[in-house]
């Protein structure tokens, strides 16, 4: 795939929770094509830092010409791009990969329509901001939706979600007195949490259990996670994010073979993919 290099101009970054920042950029053209589940690769404005940093699309606005993204400070990279101010420049290639499948929702596909059809939404940390996007593109569809937010303790885009049209339950490791105390999972475990569609983002740990908690409870095809893995490149070349899935050979045959999260993903279903310890 030929690399198609935009401009983005920053509009905002503002720090939302402690070390978490949402950055607005205009950039048009990604903005129209944005599809929910799909990323951005950012190119830090230092030089001696090669290889360009990925980051879900958390929303976008194709009328504004927005694309935001939300971060979380953890190396070079992100403590250069959490000092941009409006008006810095990027390089960025995007929209990449492959999103979320919604023709669940789609009466032209399904027959149904999306009219009384439901999702369950499923975010842990940062993993939370692209499923944003995704929120407000089921609100578009008629589509009612539930999101499980879980957090160690710091929470952010929670009202986003609710400005959605979400049913919104947030989970936090720490005692809160607004928040569900556990996991995610144990969260839907003790609110019978069900839906027509899953859909998850967020750490490999988090992504696993959910996996398990839908396969023993009903139908794991029906389960859509975005994978988090380091990207070189973003563009398959690499290979480096190559994670294993299980696909049928020509004979039918489940096999395990090797998947690329950059373009074949970064959704999968989750009977696709085979969970490690």
């Amino acid at each position: 795939m030929a690399k198609k290099i935009l401009e983005a101009e920053v509009l905002s970054n503002e720090e939302i929770s402690p070390g978490i920042f949402r950055m607005s950029m205009y950039v048009p053209e990604a903005a129209a094509e944005a599809a929910a589940g799909q990323f951005v690769n950012i190119y830090p404005a230092d030089k001696s830092l090669i290889l360009p940093r990925p980051f879900g699309i958390c929303d976008a606005n194709s009328s504004e010409g927005t694309v935001d993204i939300v971060y979380q400070v953890v190396g070079q990279g992100t403590e250069e791009m959490s000092q941009a101010e409006r008006g810095t420049l990027y390089r960025i290639a995007g929209p990449l990969g492959n999103g979320f499948d919604l023709s669940v929702f789609d009466d032209s596909v399904s027959g149904a329509g999306a009219s009384g059809r439901s999702a369950v939404i499923i975010g842990g940390g940062v993993g939370c901001s692209p499923l944003l996007f995704l929120a407000k593109t089921l609100r578009k569809m008629g589509v009612n939706a539930t999101a499980v937010l879980g957090f160690r303790k710091d929470k952010f885009l929670v009202e986003d979600f609710r400005d959605a049209d979400c049913r919104v339950l947030v989970t936090t490791d720490e005692p809160d007195e607004s928040s569900f105390l556990g996991t995610v999972v144990d969260c839907m475990r003790v609110t019978e949490l069900e839906g027509d569609e899953y859909f998850a983002c967020g750490p490999g740990p988090m992504l696993k259990a959910v996996g398990r908690y839908i396969k023993d409870r009903s139908d794991d095809s029906h389960l859509q996670v975005s994978m988090e893995e380091r990207m070189g490149c973003g563009y398959g070349v690499c290979m480096g994010c190559s994670i294993d899935v299980k696909e049928p050979d020509e004979n039918g045959n489940i096999i395990k073979t090797h998947r690329r999260v950059c373009c074949d993903g970064p959704v999968f279903r989750g009977s696709e993919v085979i969970w490690h310890d």
